[in-house]
């Protein structure tokens, strides 16, 4: 991919700026002196304590019997800095032994300020594509986040926080127990089935496991609401896909 390709996927992708770990003056000689002083075998400590979170996440999540215990770990757990930044945990909403669970990568800002999940555009346009093939998120579905907190502006998860949250997100999944899958964004589709590509991982449904479960889940992926509503031409994409799992669903 040349650079303007390059850039053109990430605008699709919903970047809208582009910001580091650290923040410094470049103009400021003596900065640059001391980065050019860093040696290039240097390890870097934020791998080793990032490590740490998510082998403490892991330990928390498995120990969790029940939603109620999975939830109260995550208020326990203070590995995710986003947990210091954003106003609720919001861990998801629907039945238990839902019929579809649907994942999002992360609440957003309208969500976090009124303490619920899909308070905000994006989530209402959730709620129209489920209910478009016959799908009521109050009465059969669970949707739930792979980070219960909103990201500082909105802005995509980190590799980190994504590492950090997954293991309670497995756990979920593994509690709940839905006949089906439904993951919103190459966040998940990359998360959960290792599929980075959206457009790959669309192409068709895919058994989702893991190390608690006994049998496959089928994971269906599509564009997230957010993606979307960016880019409503890949609308028309969606909706195939939308239909592809409503014709699974009518053969249960």
């Amino acid at each position: 991919m040349d650079l303007k390709q390059i850039l053109t996927w990430y605008v699709e992708a919903g970047v809208d700026e582009c910001i580091g770990e650290n923040t410094f003056n470049r103009l400021n000689e003596k900065v640059k002196s001391s980065i050019r002083s860093i040696s290039s075998d240097t390890k870097a400590s934020p791998i080793r304590t990032t490590d740490t979170f998510v082998q403490q996440a892991i330990q928390l999540a498995n120990n969790s019997k029940t939603l109620s215990e999975l939830d109260e770990a995550l208020k326990n757990f203070t590995g995710c800095g986003l947990s210091k930044t954003a106003a609720h945990l919001l861990s998801g909403i629907g039945v238990l032994n839902p019929r579809v669970l649907c994942l999002i990568d992360a609440p957003r800002a309208t969500d976090d300020k009124n303490g619920s999940l899909l308070q905000d555009e994006s989530g209402q346009l959730l709620i129209k594509m489920l209910k478009a093939i016959g799908l009521d998120y109050t009465q059969e579905t669970y949707i739930a986040p792979l980070a219960p907190w909103r990201t500082p502006g909105d802005r995509p998860l980190t590799d980190t926080e994504m590492e950090q949250c997954l293991p309670f997100l497995k756990r979920r999944i593994e509690l709940l127990n839905p006949n089906t899958l439904i993951l919103f964004g190459s966040v998940l589709s990359g998360a959960l089935l290792g599929i980075k590509s959206i457009s790959k991982a669309r192409e068709k449904a895919i058994d989702y496991t893991s190390e608690q479960m006994s049998h496959s889940i089928k994971a269906f992926s599509t564009f997230s609401p957010v993606f979307l509503l960016k880019n409503p031409a890949q609308k028309k994409k969606a909706w195939e896909d939308l239909k592809k799992i409503q014709q699974y669903l009518i053969g249960l």
